[in-house]
């Protein structure tokens, strides 16, 4: 499995925004700073974070955006996929695939394989609040700001 830049980003961004003060919306420019990300592409991520249900957006000169629950209720998994889409490492082991699964599911070898790397992928990002996340960089850094990642915002 590889995850696009988007997902990547989407991570980064919604950490950055865990790592600020939680009652205050954050701006995408604000966030841009701290994670070296284009606002446009932020805009793009937001987009999905906030059509998931993650983040919701504040309007007017001190909005921004903001999480929608705790930080502790919202896993990696969870931003993961908003950003991406499924997990599952082969199309035939995807939720919405399993209508028309592989014609060949009955005889494939490897298919236990590919079902076993997906729980286990979904297990880790499942248990990963960004809670238990900025705490580590907490520990690491001290601080609100992501160090930059020379990050484009492109694909």
């Amino acid at each position: 499995m590889r995850l696009s830049t988007r997902g990547r980003y989407a991570l980064e961004a919604v950490l950055a925004l865990t790592l600020c003060e939680a009652d205050k919306p954050v701006s995408l420019n604000e966030i841009s700073v701290m994670t070296a990300l284009s606002r446009p592409y932020l805009e793009h991520i937001f987009t999905h974070m906030k059509r998931a249900g993650l983040v919701l957006s504040v309007r007017g000169s001190q909005g921004g955006y903001r999480l929608a629950v705790k930080p502790n209720e919202i896993t990696a998994g969870q931003v993961l996929r908003a950003a991406e889409g499924s997990l599952a490492p082969v199309r035939c082991t995807r939720p919405d695939n399993m209508a028309d699964a592989c014609a060949r599911a009955d005889l494939c070898r490897t298919r236990p394989v590919w079902t076993e790397l997906d729980r286990a992928i979904s297990s880790f990002v499942d248990r990963l609040t960004l809670a238990a996340l900025a705490e580590s960089y907490r520990t690491e850094s001290g601080d609100c700001y992501l160090p930059a990642t020379g990050g484009t915002g492109g694909d």
